[in-house]
């Protein structure tokens, strides 16, 4: 709450409403749809934090339907397709790409309270209506609202095969109404400027992190001691299952990090350009999760005890040494080819 305060008077505005509504270009949403088609029978319950508090998803679970399968795809796509139109809505380029993820599934009674995303990385943004299923006879629009310059409620309906370009991290926006217009099929695109009123991208960096210390500075915890419990003589069992796909973790217990999601960094100490890839025993091929440069990285969201490879680049067969997995306490993987391995190629 005291980010939406602090933060939507203190960032930079880039644009003079901080929002654009508009259809969602032919080509992505094609490719949206066939993705959903291609990857719906891998959809799962989304794991939340515990300490989040701008989701309901105590009472309505979000299921997910990951686009990380087609990382290297979903992030060409968007590159040449939404890059250029926020860069044409702000005037500020060039931007880059930070996150892309999705596909969310708001489920019926859903609710997502106004809030501003992360300063250092979803500055400016946009987020897609990809498509509506199994919507009542007598449902209601569950529109995105956001609070204007001016501390207006806008509200936009955003039906499906519509996206809405905002600025992210210094414009309140949700869903702060139930959801009665049935599941709701979302993704997310989150982009920062590379360079900001011809600084550099460090920077750029240091002005987020400043901006994080501000924040830091005027907040303020106190203790709390819970008054005493009294049994009621005729108590009512809730139905609801509160906390179920939640991921809590208390001062004392470190456990409950083997079920959280984390960002972890790969990088490429080798000579030439290779590939990295995501593989289960459950899956008939490994996914494909991105490329490097010598002395190139990038990161990637994942939990602890998933695996990767490294390979060479147009092959699937992993490298000598390149077989890695994600330790909870870990969050940077280099790899360098073995001696041995030079020195055959």
């Amino acid at each position: 709450y005291f980010r939406n305060l602090y933060m939507s008077q203190a960032f930079p505005a880039f644009t003079p409403r901080g929002f654009k509504a508009m259809e969602i270009p032919k080509e992505f949403q094609d490719w949206l749809l066939d993705f959903i088609k291609r990857y719906e029978h891998t959809r799962r319950v989304e794991n939340w934090n515990g300490e989040a508090t701008q989701m309901d998803f105590h009472e309505h679970p979000t299921t997910f339907i990951d686009m990380d399968r087609v990382r290297h795809e979903k992030e060409a796509m968007a590159r040449k397709i939404l890059k250029p139109l926020l860069e044409e809505w702000t005037g500020i380029k060039p931007l880059e790409l930070t996150s892309f993820y999705g596909i969310r599934e708001y489920q019926e009674g859903s609710r997502l309270r106004e809030h501003i995303d992360r300063i250092d990385t979803h500055v400016l943004s946009v987020t897609l209506s990809v498509q509506k299923r199994d919507v009542p006879d007598d449902a209601k629009p569950w529109p995105l609202q956001v609070t204007d310059w001016y501390g207006r409620h806008v509200k936009y309906e955003h039906p499906g095969g519509t996206m809405v370009l905002y600025e992210s991290s210094k414009l309140p926006h949700g869903r702060p109404y139930p959801n009665y217009s049935g599941t709701h099929l979302g993704c997310f695109c989150h982009f920062k400027p590379v360079n900001m009123h011809g600084t550099d991208t460090k920077k750029w960096d240091s002005i987020a992190k400043a901006a994080r210390d501000n924040v830091e500075r005027h907040r303020e915890t106190a203790r709390y001691r819970s008054t005493k419990d009294i049994e009621p003589e005729h108590p009512v069992y809730s139905d609801v299952e509160y906390g179920k796909g939640s991921i809590w973790k208390s001062n004392n217990d470190n456990s409950a990090t083997k079920n959280a999601q984390f960002t972890v960094t790969f990088k490429n100490d080798a000579d030439r350009a290779l590939q990295l890839f995501w593989y289960h025993k459950s899956e008939p091929q490994p996914v494909f999760q991105g490329s490097a440069w010598p002395g190139a990285s990038f990161n990637i969201q994942t939990f602890q005890g998933h695996t990767f490879f490294w390979a060479e680049m147009e092959e699937q067969t992993p490298l000598p040494g390149g077989k890695l997995t994600i330790d909870a306490g870990k969050r940077v993987y280099s790899y360098s080819l073995p001696l041995e391995s030079r020195n055959k190629i």
